[in-house]
């Protein structure tokens, strides 16, 4: 009598089950890294937006000091962030905490700009910039052009900053 040969049991994968797990995983990461980059973006726009909130909350504060110390109406001037001290020209406005203002509001500076920040993040840079009228600083978050704050001072009394964000390629 012939014996009965015994069945073999096969392990792992067949050729055609591994390139359907590959073809799976290609079609979920193809909708997977859309949805990241987007993420990214969105996530650019956030500190932009959070930012710019903050840029005119801390404008605001120096504003409010200002008119407090009655130098609201004058082209240029200081406040003591922390001292809370005034003055009607930029003469004699020493001290780690002294923005200088236009109008009330802080210059258009980037030296004028950080001091509003506990952290201001080192993903930012500036350009531009000034002392007078119509002067303008650009805030740009990770050297992207068009992903950027903007901050004038006013140029009258009694104006307001003009703060303007750009997002369209962050």
């Amino acid at each position: 009598m012939n014996p009965v040969p015994a069945t073999k049991n096969q392990t792992g994968f067949t050729l055609i089950e591994l390139v359907i797990v590959i073809l799976i995983l290609g079609i979920l990461s193809a909708f997977a890294i859309p949805k990241f980059i987007s993420l990214q973006r969105e996530a650019r726009v956030a500190v932009i937006d959070g930012t710019t909130s903050a840029l005119r909350s801390g404008a605001n504060i120096v504003f409010a000091k200002s008119a407090a110390g009655g130098t609201h109406t004058a082209a240029a001037g200081c406040v003591g962030l922390e001292s809370g001290d005034t003055a009607n020209t930029t003469a004699g406005c020493t001290g780690d905490d002294i923005i200088l203002t236009r109008w009330g509001y802080p210059r258009a500076q980037d030296s004028e700009i950080t001091p509003l920040f506990d952290d201001f993040s080192p993903r930012f840079s500036f350009s531009g910039g000034g002392t007078g009228p119509g002067a303008t600083v650009q805030i740009q978050l990770d050297g992207i052009p068009n992903c950027r704050i903007e901050y004038s001072a006013p140029d009258t009394a009694g104006g307001r900053p003009d703060i303007s964000k750009n997002t369209d390629d962050c």
